[in-house]
């Protein structure tokens, strides 16, 4: 007697290939989203446009030039445009978090100076106000530079008024210094007491 075999199955096809091909369709549709926030600012997209037709990964690393490009040339409102959209998309990289916190962290100086320019043409209340805004700005941030020669600048002319003293003038750096240094303890002082020192609440988020 012959013993039959049964029929092969037809195969079915690869779930792998499957799932490659959904990634780079939706690396495709990220890619053109990316492109259009560039071209939307009326900005070159040339390191995104270079990932056409390549993989995720090649897309990850077009999109840290991009925004990296775009950042040293000033345009932060692109970037973090640029930032959130990636990390919504699922490219998660550190370099890509990286610009796209320093960009949020300069857009939130330009507007925070924005409000000490309009204060200190205000009144002494405004500029007062003003120069609170600016010492809390440098205490949390001490990097921001401007901010900082900023407020020695207010304090330099406050010290500078009054009798004509060669003493005072050789005098008035240390003098803004120690009075800068003062402020910010004061500052740091009142927001321990209060429990409202931003170190002290991450602390307390991250035990």
């Amino acid at each position: 007697l012959m013993i039959r075999r049964p029929p092969r199955s037809t195969p079915k096809p690869s779930s792998a290939a499957s799932d490659v091909y959904k990634r780079q369709d939706a690396a495709s549709e990220l890619l053109k989203d990316l492109r259009r926030v560039c071209l939307k600012a009326g900005l070159s997209d040339e390191a995104l446009a270079a990932a056409e037709g390549r993989d995720q990964e090649a897309l990850q690393e077009a999109c840290i030039k991009q925004m990296q490009t775009l950042r040293l040339q000033g345009h932060q409102r692109t970037v973090v445009a640029l930032g959130r959209r990636a990390l919504r998309a699922g490219l998660d990289h550190p370099r890509i978090r990286s610009n796209l916190m320093r960009s949020q962290r300069l857009l939130q100086r330009d507007k925070l100076m924005a409000t000490v320019d309009e204060l200190l043409i205000g009144n002494r209340s405004a500029r007062e106000k003003a120069e609170q805004l600016m010492l809390e700005a440098i205490t949390e941030d001490p990097e921001f530079r401007s901010c900082r020669l900023r407020l020695e600048q207010r304090l330099k002319e406050r010290f500078s008024r009054g009798k004509n003293d060669p003493f005072r003038t050789e005098l008035l750096d240390l003098r803004v210094s120690m009075e800068l240094n003062r402020r910010r303890l004061e500052l740091l002082e009142q927001r321990l007491s209060n429990g409202s020192d931003p170190s002290l609440q991450q602390d307390a988020a991250n035990p």
